[in-house]
């Protein structure tokens, strides 16, 4: 199975931490066949670094560049997953 590592650098601010752990905490909550799927989170060291299902073509906001964000999720979430503010 391929996998993409997404890393925190090494001397990340606290907030940076969070917002990456925030990430991962969202992302372990989807599980459907057109959103990534996460496979685990390492923290117990630095660098942090969290492991994914390796997309093939890249991330999907790059395929999508004239959408703006909320038409971009809308598009990558089925409608009964998500609440729009």
């Amino acid at each position: 199975m391929a996998v993409a590592v997404k890393t925190l650098k090494v001397g990340s601010t606290m907030e940076e931490k969070l917002d990456f752990l925030s990430e991962a905490e969202v992302m372990k909550r989807f599980e459907h066949n057109n959103i990534v799927k996460l496979l685990g989170v390492c923290t117990k060291n630095e660098p942090v670094y969290t492991v994914m299902e390796f997309m093939l073509y890249g991330e999907a906001h790059r395929s999508l560049p004239s959408l703006s964000i909320k038409d971009r999720m809308l598009t990558l979430l089925p409608s009964n997953s998500m609440t729009l503010l």
